[in-house]
């Protein structure tokens, strides 16, 4: 019988965690928090098959992971427009439905997605807030996407990035908060990745080195 998504997600962010303490010599705590985090998906073509299918399994541990810990998740995928999944995902079987339902086709636009997960986070009173970027593309607005991301960074709010397989890292790393949350994978560690990244973004980043 296989396990349930919420307690694969868990197991999950124990290795993760042992392995951060491992690389870092610094113990990873868990705590509860409140906050407020929002998944972006990139479901442009490339992300057809396969890379999609470990994209949808790692943004439902994502959800799950944050919200064990007390933090609301929206859910926005993007190609050439954006679309709010979920703007609070409050259940592993609402996560998988919505999740469920995402092809893939067209291009890779940023900003919309952004501007879309901003609203979401702006409709939440907590200075803790993130957003988790996925993306397998080459951006078609990047001088708009950077524009956003800027504003949003300005605000406060934490972005990391995860860039797959041949996505152009170097864009998507200007993103990124700060090193430690630009992160990179290729298509089979896709779904592992998304899991260290919850526990990146709940631990604020703290494994940098």
């Amino acid at each position: 019988m296989s396990k349930h998504p919420e307690q694969q997600g868990r197991n999950a962010n124990g290795s993760f965690a042992l392995r951060l303490q491992q690389l870092t010599g610094q113990p990873v705590t868990s705590r509860r928090r409140s906050g407020a985090s929002v998944l972006l998906l990139d479901t442009s073509e490339s992300m057809e098959g396969g890379r999609l299918d470990e994209a949808k399994r790692g943004g439902m541990d994502f959800a799950a992971s944050m919200r064990d810990k007390g933090v609301r998740v929206g859910i926005v995928a993007f190609n050439k427009e954006a679309s709010i999944v979920l703007s609070d995902a409050r259940s592993s079987s609402d996560t998988a439905a919505a999740i469920g339902r995402l092809s893939a086709s067209g291009t890779t636009h940023v900003a919309k997605a952004l501007r879309a997960a901003q609203g979401l986070l702006l409709a939440h009173d907590t200075p803790d807030r993130s957003v988790c970027i996925v993306s397998d593309g080459q951006p078609s607005d990047r001088d708009k996407a950077l524009e956003v991301a800027g504003e949003m960074k300005r605000a406060g709010i934490q972005i990391l990035t995860i860039a797959v397989a041949d996505a152009d890292r170097e864009f998507l790393g200007e993103f990124a908060s700060k090193p430690s949350l630009a992160l990179a994978t290729g298509d089979s560690g896709l779904r592992k990745t998304l899991t260290g990244a919850a526990w990146l973004l709940l631990e604020g980043g703290s494994t940098e080195r």
